[in-house]
């Protein structure tokens, strides 16, 4: 505790608090002059934190060893002056960053949106002075003008320059993150960012890894990969998988098709033959062959997994899966199925809707459509109106997960894929 009479009229100092960050460096060592810890990468070396979990402590004089939280308490008109009476902590959070890769897409919420803050925390705007930068050096900061949602959702790497604008950033600028604003940042670039005392971040896109050696394939849909009709998109696919899995740091994958509403079934065949290391059966189809009579069927239709000779993955995948995996994307799970090593599912059941719709006009002009197919495994099992069920059961989009920026289920991916 700070206790009366202690000075603190002389200038504090801080010890650094160093991040390890998978798309970090070691140039905060130059920056900061003294070693930085151990030999991996460094991304932040935070300054000056009032965070329970980071507390800042002064790092010489009479207060040394005290924390930030600790001279706030006993003496905040002291360091905040006539603000004071506003702020329980102190309001900011200043660090140094180096990002060598690329920070993941996202976005801080404003002080508004209450309901996405959780309880005590704010919103976050934040700020850049660029320290160091290269050629390959980038600052995405906001949207194209036309840029959707369903765009946000959907981005890639390919599209990420569609959809943010950005800049080649140069040494000496100052660059303003207000909260609401979509941004990243990255490509051999030291910034000193100073930041509103918050840590409520929504994570748009990572990039394809989660980690140095773990990628991330999120499926949206099973459809609009390229205008121009079915063999386009499958050309689009098949050019993006060669990109995904031709990366030699991939030892683990996890797939993400919680929101997932279907689409065209051979472009889940396509993803999943990129994963096969033997042939097998993914599911046989058959469709009604009478509208009279319920128990007559159409041949058998063998829908088989054959192993890709174009760049694939077949060591460790996680898949995880939900109530809004829908039509395609539950004939992908089926056809992940039968996979050697198994694909573990994490989630709760899919949606239990397989069948393609079979559309019939009425005298009247009503339109209606009914399901006239049913998809069955090796076992002859079909998951209509049931689902595909997980391995392991875990509640997706729990609604006290989002606001407080957890992810129960990806946690648990990495939890098994890291003891693989």
């Amino acid at each position: 505790m700070v206790t009366p009479g202690q000075d603190m009229t002389y200038p504090l100092r801080f010890d650094p608090i160093y991040q390890y960050r998978l798309w970090g460096g070691r140039r905060l060592e130059n920056w900061l002059n003294t070693p930085l810890p151990g030999d991996g990468p460094i991304g932040e070396a935070w300054l000056l934190s009032d965070r329970d979990e980071y507390p800042s402590r002064v790092s010489d004089g009479p207060l040394k060893g005290r924390t930030i939280a600790q001279l706030m308490e006993q003496s905040s008109r002291e360091i905040l002056g006539r603000l004071a009476p506003r702020f329980r902590r102190f309001p900011l959070l200043l660090k140094f960053l180096d990002v060598q890769k690329m920070l993941s897409v996202q976005v801080h919420p404003s002080d508004g949106k209450t309901q996405l803050i959780p309880y005590g925390d704010t919103g976050k705007t934040e700020a850049w002075v660029v320290l160091e930068s290269g050629p390959r050096s980038r600052i995405y900061a906001g949207l194209k003008p036309g840029a959707t949602p369903a765009d946000l959702r959907s981005i890639s790497k390919r599209t990420a320059d569609d959809y943010l604008a950005s800049f080649t950033p140069a040494d000496g600028q100052s660059v303003l993150i207000e909260a609401g604003t979509v941004h990243s940042i990255g490509g051999e670039i030291v910034v000193f960012e100073v930041q509103e005392n918050s840590d409520v971040t929504f994570r748009l896109y990572d990039w394809d890894h989660i980690d140095a050696t773990t990628g991330y394939l999120r499926i949206m849909s099973f459809s609009g990969y390229a205008q121009g009709g079915f063999a386009n998109g499958e050309a689009a696919l098949e050019a993006a998988l060669d990109e995904i899995f031709s990366d030699p740091e991939l030892k683990a994958l996890v797939i993400d098709v919680r929101i997932n509403f279907g689409g065209d079934d051979p472009y889940g065949l396509s993803i999943a033959s990129r994963l096969a290391n033997r042939e097998y059966l993914a599911y046989t189809k058959y469709a009604r062959a009478d509208a009279i009579e319920h128990d007559k069927w159409t041949p058998a239709d063998l829908s088989v997994i054959r192993p890709s000779s174009r760049p694939g993955f077949r060591g460790p995948v996680v898949e995880l899966m939900g109530p809004l995996t829908i039509s395609a994307g539950e004939t992908f799970t089926q056809a992940l199925m039968g996979r050697t090593p198994h694909v573990t599912r994490i989630g709760e059941n899919t949606q239990g809707v397989f069948s393609d719709v079979l559309v019939r006009k009425l005298p009247n002009g009503w339109v209606f459509g009914l399901p006239n197919e049913v998809y069955r495994t090796s076992e002859g099992i079909a998951f209509d109106g049931v689902g595909i069920s997980p391995d392991i059961a875990v509640p997706v989009f729990a609604a006290s997960d989002l606001p407080a920026g957890k992810d129960p289920e990806m946690e648990r991916a990495l939890q098994i894929l890291r003891n693989k």
